[in-house]
C-alpha cells in the first residue's frame, strides 16, 4: 500500500507560518551577537550556532506542510529552499555589524534540513500517517 502523500492543513495558513518563521530566522541573525554578563563569549557563541540545527529542521518541516505534500520531490525542493535560504541568510550576515558568514553554519542548517526529511519518512511516511 503506498503511503499518503497528503496532509491536510490550509495551505495559505501553512505559507504563512512557513514564511513568518523564515522572517524570524532572518531578523534574529541580522542582530548583533548579543552580550551577556557573567557568561563566556565563546560558550554564548556555541549555545548560539547550535541553535541552528533545530531552526532548519522545523523549517524545512514547515516548507513541507505548506506544500501540502511529504511525497520525495517536495521533500527536495523542502531542502533546497532551505539550505538555500540558509545560504543567502549567511551572505546577509556578511554585512551585519558583529556578524560573520559561515560555512559551518550553511552545513549545520543543511544537517537540520536533513533531520527534518528523515523524520518525516520515519513518522509520517513509513506509518503511513499523516500530522493533521
Amino acid at each position: 500500500m503506498k503511503a499518503p502523500s497528503k496532509v491536510h492543513l490550509s495551505r495559505p495558513v501553512a505559507l504563512i507560518v512557513a514564511g513568518l518563521f523564515m522572517a524570524l530566522i532572518l531578523y534574529t541573525s541580522t542582530r548583533p551577537t548579543p552580550k551577556v554578563a557573567g557568561i563566556d563569549q565563546s560558550l554564548l557563541d556555541h549555545v548560539l550556532d547550535s541553535a541552528h540545527f533545530p531552526m532548519y529542521a522545523l523549517l524545512t518541516f514547515l516548507l513541507m506542510l505548506a506544500f501540502c505534500s511529504f511525497d520525495l520531490r517536495r521533500q527536495i525542493a523542502a531542502f533546497v529552499i532551505a539550505v538555500g535560504f540558509g545560504v543567502l541568510n549567511e551572505l546577509v550576515q556578511m554585512s551585519t555589524p558583529g556578524r560573520s558568514c559561515s560555512a559551518h553554519d550553511i552545513v549545520v542548517n543543511a544537517l537540520g534540513a536533513c533531520l527534518a526529511i528523515v523524520c518525516v519518512n520515519v513518522f509520517f511516511v513509513k506509518n503511513k500517517k499523516s500530522p493533521a
